[in-house]
């Protein structure tokens, strides 16, 4: 059952007026209808019936979800008062037939099948609109309603036709945001690969890319990929390449017909290069820190710790390994892998300790295999405690 907003047998006054906007319309509806309740007196009611008419635009759009229901308006009371046993109801999209009543009956064995329906009942009143169930990006089209009457004089004649666009929008997933950092791009040591992923939106969107406050050309900094037809859903992949250094990178996926956007952002990543300084016999940690990388740690990571080629520290196949170089005067805080904190304490400092370390995370990802997504090089200075 509709709602009441589609029953006008309850509508005193409005005046005739050709409503661009239906939702505008319906408001009005309420308006006039909570005004002429407070009209007193048989005779001022009669009057005010007199004058009154609901009458759709000729032409107006409607956007539908997607998945969910989408009413297309036809309305015209006037007509309403004229329906009889021969009206005709005629719904297509240009000169093909998707919808009809006729001779009584409604015939819902035509292209949109029983996701359309009309409410025959509401005939009387004016209300000739058609609903379309479990939309589909393939039932964008403009539609015609077409109502057809037999009067005295002029047999069989169109007394209303209406012309509504139905456009489909779906929602994008919020985006996912991954980083990469290849095998020739780790010896130029400066060149970080972004990748925003989103997917299940209609049409396809804008992609942006911002820097803080600054917007990014996305022509010159990013190369976007978007997969879609009339006949399925979008998803849309954008690759950025920035310096190895950033900290704070947003992506954002506009649907521009839903006035929607969604973000992520990438964000507390090391620089890539950076000095600390420990005191002998002291603890020092050795930052190396990327939060994106974190959302994407799982069983397959691995952790390694290097000065120069020579490995003195790891993590791989879910265990920490600290017989290697720095023995137990080593350890990583595998809990916070998955918050991007891949950071190594080193306690017990001695001046031998004096290095150029290298953090290097490598995650198995879906269509390149064990790849190195983040690259930290922390220089440790040592110093003597002061006497």
């Amino acid at each position: 059952m509709l709602p009441h907003l589609l029953s006008f047998s309850s509508i005193f006054c409005l005046p005739v007026v050709d409503y661009t906007d239906y939702n505008q319309a319906i408001h009005s509806v309420y308006a006039h209808d909570r005004v002429t309740r407070r009209v007193a007196g048989l005779l001022q009611c009669a009057l005010l019936l007199l004058c009154c008419r609901t009458v759709s635009p000729s032409s107006l759009t409607v956007t539908g979800i997607v998945g969910e229901s989408a009413l297309l308006p036809c309305l015209d009371t006037n007509v309403g008062k004229q329906a009889n046993n021969d009206i005709r109801v005629y719904w297509q999209v240009a000169t093909r037939l998707i919808h009809s009543f006729h001779k009584g009956r409604e015939d819902n064995t035509l292209g949109l099948g029983t996701r359309a329906r009309l409410f025959t009942a509401e005939f009387k009143h004016g209300n000739f609109s058609l609903l379309l169930t479990d939309l589909r990006v393939s039932d964008a089209a403009t539609y015609t309603c077409l109502i057809q009457l037999k009067l005295p004089t002029e047999g069989n004649s169109v007394v209303l036709r209406v012309t509504v666009t139905l456009q489909i929008a779906a929602h994008f997933a919020k985006p996912t945001l991954s980083t990469h950092l290849s095998e020739e791009q780790q010896g130029a040591g400066g060149v970080l690969r972004l990748t925003c992923s989103s997917w299940g939106g209609y049409p396809a969107p804008a992609v942006g890319w911002t820097c803080g406050s600054l917007n990014l050309d996305p022509n010159s900094t990013a190369t976007t990929h978007t997969d879609c037809s009339p006949q399925r859903l979008c998803n849309v992949t954008s690759f950025l390449w920035v310096s190895a250094g950033v900290h704070c990178i947003t992506c954002s996926i506009h649907n521009t017909r839903l006035k929607e956007k969604q973000t992520e952002t990438f964000t507390a990543m090391s620089p890539s290069s950076l000095t600390v300084t420990g005191i002998v016999g002291e603890s020092a940690l050795l930052p190396c820190l990327d939060t994106n990388v974190g959302k994407q740690a799982n069983n397959d990571i691995r952790v390694y710790w290097q000065v120069a080629t020579r490995l003195i520290h790891s993590f791989h196949k879910g265990r920490e390994d600290n017989t290697l170089g720095l023995g137990t005067r080593a350890r990583l805080f595998t809990a916070e892998f998955k918050h991007g904190n891949f950071s190594l304490l080193l306690t017990d400092l001695r001046v031998s300790d004096a290095a150029t370390y290298t953090c290097l995370i490598q995650l198995k990802l879906p269509t390149e295999g064990n790849s190195v997504v983040l690259r930290v090089t922390v220089t440790l200075q040592i110093a003597g405690k002061d006497s």
